[in-house]
């Protein structure tokens, strides 16, 4: 956050010429901070928003006023806002990078979803997969309340909850979503397991996956296929391919669109595949419509980000 000194400072105001006789917090933020410009600031939406739009009024406070208490408040206020709802939680996660990735999620749920998936990542052990399936499933929630969708987790539809749910502007479900974590296969992941604890690197040569990524996805489809069908609402299933297991663009088509035994083709309850992936600093997503669906559901693909940009913090 930026703020701006008028032109004329009022005496002792971040002035070359005339001592700071205030405590030095004070005086070091108001000749240091205080020197840059204030942009013009809207009504705050939302709680980054709001931080912002309050060390704003502060400042404004502090200088027309000379008030040192408002001098101290700005200071606090300030704080608060670079810290932000990254303390708000404490160490989510071991990791610090997954801890950012985290926390950056979150800002784009609910309070009661954000309490939820902190729950979980503190209930689950973080040295065991389903943390990573956690992981990754609230990566895709930050993603459709960033499209735009209005969304919920683990939410109860008949004897069924899945991974997330999409509802309208009434708060009627209106898709339904799963979550595949693909992963390498068993015999490579444990090959690699032991070049790391002989040599302390390890290598493997690509398979071609999609013979399991098929069956992956398939069996996810028939876990609520009847729940789309009985319900008429559409059913999206989501994979999120791991860095080393290396999926390919055709390997998902020729999944989804084989003429002889696609899934898209023996599926018509599966509305769409959304697949998602990391890539440097972002997570790309790309959705595949199946047009044979009964129930068509339009997902953008799109990219998220894993960490906050420099505009947010």
């Amino acid at each position: 956050m930026y703020f701006h000194i008028p032109a004329n400072p009022p005496p002792n105001m971040a002035c070359k010429r005339r001592r700071w006789r205030g405590p030095k917090p004070a005086a070091f933020f108001m000749r240091v901070a205080c020197r840059r410009v204030v942009p013009s600031i809207e009504a705050a939406s939302g709680a980054l928003e709001a931080q912002r739009w309050a060390v704003h009024q502060c400042g404004i406070l502090a200088i027309l006023t000379k008030s040192k208490i408002a001098v101290y408040l700005m200071c606090v206020v300030m704080v608060i806002s670079i810290l932000g709802v990254r303390m708000k939680y404490g160490q989510v996660s071991e990791n610090e990078n997954i801890n950012a990735t985290i926390y950056h999620c979150l800002t784009y749920l609910s309070e009661k979803e954000t309490l939820k998936f902190v729950r979980k990542f503190r209930e689950q052990p973080h040295d065991q997969d389903q943390v990573m399936h956690t992981f990754r499933e609230l990566i895709l929630g930050a993603y459709l309340s960033k499209s735009g969708f209005l969304v919920e987790n683990d939410y109860k539809i008949k004897t069924k909850t899945p991974d997330w749910c999409i509802f309208n502007d009434n708060y009627t479900p209106k898709c339904i979503l799963e979550l595949v974590n693909f992963h390498l296969d068993a015999d490579t992941s444990k090959n690699i397991e032991i070049q790391f604890r002989e040599r302390g690197f390890g290598s493997y040569f690509s398979k071609s996956n999609t013979n399991r990524l098929y069956f992956s996805i398939k069996n996810k489809v028939g876990k609520y296929k009847e729940i789309a069908l009985s319900s008429r609402i559409p059913y999206v299933v989501a994979v999120s391919g791991a860095y080393m297991a290396d999926v390919q663009v055709k390997e998902i088509e020729e999944c989804l669109l084989n003429p002889d035994w696609g899934i898209f083709y023996l599926y018509p309850e599966l509305s769409g595949l959304l697949y998602f992936e990391e890539i440097n600093r972002d997570y790309v997503f790309t959705y595949r419509l199946n047009m044979q669906s009964v129930h068509n559901f339009v997902i953008p693909s799109g990219i998220f980000e894993k960490y906050a940009s420099d505009s947010d913090e």
